[in-house]
């Protein structure tokens, strides 16, 4: 939903922070740093709901990210290990914000879809000590 109201709704100024984000996001994953990783995420994902200009969505996907901060937080500290990573979010985020800039509600709606998804099975699969994530 948030995808959709986006692509419909965001400003030059939206895009271009949504953009700086997802290439803060690439960037700390080619550093490969955890902490890093996860507050670039949050901030692409808090800069598309920011351009879908909904005080409520945004207030539920803030909510959101504090469950999934709260897991992945809690994997690091009890496990001591970070999460492998690989570059299914960086090809995810790009299709999302193709979409977002072409406007097509509904190819942003389905590629977050499909975001959605692999990141559940990423939160899955961080208490399974025998799986990478997002391979």
């Amino acid at each position: 939903l948030a995808a959709g109201l986006c692509a419909e709704r965001a400003t030059r100024v939206d895009m271009a922070a949504i953009l700086d984000a997802k290439e803060g996001y690439e960037n700390a994953l080619k550093q490969g740093d955890f902490e890093a990783i996860v507050q670039a995420d949050t901030e692409f994902h808090q800069s598309m709901v920011r351009g879908a200009h909904s005080a409520y969505l945004e207030t539920m996907i803030n909510n959101l990210s504090i469950v999934n901060l709260s897991i992945y937080m809690t994997n690091f500290y009890l496990k001591k290990s970070k999460p492998t990573f690989s570059a299914e979010p960086i090809w995810i985020h790009t299709y999302i914000v193709d979409a977002l800039q072409k406007k097509d509600a509904a190819a942003a709606s389905a590629a977050a879809k499909e975001h959605i998804e692999a990141s559940l099975r990423f939160n899955l699969a961080l208490f399974d000590s025998n799986t990478k994530v997002l391979s």
